[in-house]
């Protein structure tokens, strides 16, 4: 039979109970403790560090662009984010896939045919007028004229009554004057362009340019950079003579 526990020995068995249940950290889970905290700081610091190095040397003037330009970024992504949802919604709807196919291949028929010529036009862009009193412009002239406005994105070409394409042709005429597309032009020559006013009209003015040389041989040049041009003159198809649809 056991003896009875004195007063006294209760409270100590009730500590020593505590002791032996108290966890007791070994000493690699203190290291690895201490190791995380120097990390998290560590880490912590050379972020904030990184923030400083990139923005705290520039000016006032310079964040304001930045955060213009972000705010601009991220209403663009909306806006393509939202189209793009738009576009699939449609396209996934049975309801609008056919109508949906129908305008794709509307915009593509009127995109070719303004490239083609074959539609007429309208958009910002320029008007050129070329007086050439004395008669000394040349075929070549013309055809760098045309071949500048291209490379600066012009996207639809004329000449007085003629729409330019990449096939269109110049020519001297058999009384003197210049003909193109089989069309007699008469000076002063009015050109019009379709495309970004700034680069077509920055394009034109270059020293060494087609206009520069136009001056050269004698003719007055003027370019002014319109909001809308129009232009009406269109160009029939030339019927195939080797190919046909594929069914």
């Amino acid at each position: 039979m056991s003896e009875p526990l004195s007063p006294a020995s209760g409270p100590r068995a009730w500590r020593r109970l505590g002791r032996a249940l108290r966890p007791r950290p070994t000493r690699a889970q203190v290291t690895t403790g201490v190791l995380c905290l120097i990390l998290g700081f560590g880490l912590a610091t050379q972020f904030h560090h990184t923030r400083e190095a990139d923005f705290s040397t520039l000016r006032q003037s310079e964040l304001i662009e930045v955060l213009d330009q972000l705010t601009t970024r991220a209403e663009r992504l909306r806006q393509d984010n939202a189209q793009l949802e738009r576009q699939l919604a449609e396209l996934t709807d049975s309801k609008t896939q056919d109508e949906a196919a129908r305008q794709v291949a509307l915009d593509q028929a009127q995109t070719q045919g303004i490239l083609a010529g074959t539609l007429p036009a309208q958009g910002p862009g320029v008007k050129i007028t070329v007086n050439d009193p004395g008669g000394g412009l040349d075929t070549a002239l013309m055809a760098a004229l045309v071949d500048e406005l291209r490379n600066a994105g012009a996207e639809a070409i004329s000449v007085g009554t003629v729409r330019v394409t990449v096939s269109t042709w110049f020519a001297l005429g058999d009384q003197g004057g210049l003909v193109a597309e089989g069309q007699r032009l008469t000076s002063p020559y009015h050109w019009l362009a379709i495309g970004d006013p700034t680069t077509l009209q920055g394009a034109l003015g270059m020293a060494g340019g087609a206009l520069a040389a136009m001056r050269t041989a004698g003719a007055k040049t003027t370019v002014s950079a319109e909001d809308l041009v129009i232009i009406e003159a269109v160009k029939s198809p030339a019927p195939a003579e080797y190919a046909t649809a594929l069914e």
